[in-house]
């Protein structure tokens, strides 16, 4: 039964295309191979550094309703 079901399966599939692009309303923007979006400035100035939060302040939270019992509220939301 297996093995039919795949064979309809196969069969019966629609031919799929492959494209550089996905535009849902109008016209693709950018074409295949493009450098760098519109907004981008690729001349911008490098470097700089990242400061991370220190581990000892609570950032993990997974919802902002304070007063729901499963979950952990962000840091400073009291309830």
């Amino acid at each position: 039964m297996q093995g039919w079901l795949f064979s309809a399966m196969a069969l019966l599939a629609a031919p799929a295309w492959a494209a550089h692009a996905y535009a849902q309303f109008g016209d693709i923007k950018y074409p295949p191979g493009f450098t760098h979006f519109d907004y981008v400035n690729p001349a911008a100035p490098k470097g700089g550094e990242i400061r991370m939060v220190p581990p000892t302040r609570p950032t993990n939270f997974d919802k902002f309703n304070p007063f729901t019992l499963k979950g952990t509220a962000p840091y400073g939301l009291g309830g």
